[in-house]
């Protein structure tokens, strides 16, 4: 059978309606207007466990490849003594949940940190390979194709130049976020916002800064996947992708955000136990987890973006 990427189906155009003189312009719709409602977060992120479940051994042999290669080449597990130092501290006050969320957000806030400029290029090519062998996966795990893990690093890897375009303009959409992060984090750091009224504006600031970022990412996060599609070029992803989610956005952008925290949930649930009773354990188990939540993520993600089309 030929292991070739599914094609889905066509994204609806936007067109512009003609002139009314009685009423004016009137503004751009969407041409297929009739759009059926896009599911609930729950059904998608329902959908998306059950492809995971149905493509265990794929999906999660393209996990443990992300996982064994990060070990060796990017992070290694270096936080070991420093939870361990860390929750020793914390217990003289009393063991309680909030130790382990605490050392939980630890964890997290240590990912990527301290590691050697090599080790920062291996892990963007390491997660640039990675997406695409499991946006490759997933299209043929919908399209019910029996494919194998190297599979999806032998013919899933054709569209990397078109990939990397668009996701320099994902890179270039997040510079109001991290433009207000800095700046909000300079400010704070050195107490220039002493007043409420101060530190609310700057607040401010950061959130109106992340808010662009966010509605710009809305429609581009999926042209990422649309790009790995036969024969797409980045211009023509990103043009799909902005129609694709054209008088949807906000709805869209309420499910995309759904991701982040359901992802620190679940890893909240099964880390935090983890470090109160195994710490020593820890660090490798959220190495596990976090691979794990990669594949995840890109399953509730394009989940979502099927069901826009």
């Amino acid at each position: 059978m030929a292991k070739t990427a599914l094609a889905e189906p066509k994204i609806p155009k936007i067109k512009k309606l003609k002139h009314d003189p009685k009423h004016g312009p009137v503004s751009l719709k969407l041409e297929a207007e009739a759009h059926e409602p896009i599911p609930n977060v729950l059904r998608i992120f329902m959908a998306s466990l059950r492809i995971i479940r149905d493509n265990w051994q794929l999906l999660l042999g393209l996990a443990l490849v992300y996982l064994v290669l990060n070990l060796l080449l990017v992070q290694g597990l270096s936080t070991v003594s420093n939870l361990q130092e860390n929750k020793a501290t914390l217990d003289q006050f009393g063991k309680n949940v909030g130790n382990g969320l605490t050392l939980y957000t630890f964890l997290i806030g240590s990912t990527g940190t301290n590691i050697a400029p090599t080790a920062g290029a291996y892990q963007f090519l390491l997660a640039l390979i990675m997406t695409l062998a499991i946006i490759w996966a997933l299209r043929q795990a919908y399209a019910e194709r029996h494919v194998e893990v190297k599979d999806a690093f032998y013919l899933g890897m054709y569209p990397l130049i078109p990939f990397f375009l668009v996701l320099l303009v994902v890179l270039m959409q997040l510079l109001p976020f991290a433009l207000g992060a800095a700046l909000y984090g300079i400010i704070s750091a050195n107490g220039i916002a002493t007043t409420f009224l101060e530190q609310g504006l700057f607040m401010g600031v950061f959130l109106l800064l992340s808010f662009v970022s966010l509605y710009l990412l809305c429609s581009s996060l999926f042209a990422v996947y649309i790009v790995t599609l036969p024969e797409m070029t980045p211009m023509g992803a990103l043009r799909s992708a902005r129609d694709l989610v054209a008088w949807r956005r906000w709805t869209i952008m309420r499910k995309v955000l759904f991701l982040p925290v359901l992802l620190l949930i679940i890893g909240a649930i099964v880390m935090v136990p983890v470090i109160m009773f195994a710490t020593v354990l820890a660090p490798w188990i959220f190495a596990a987890l976090a691979a794990l939540l990669v594949v995840l993520g890109h399953s509730y993600m394009y989940t979502l973006y099927r069901t826009l089309l």
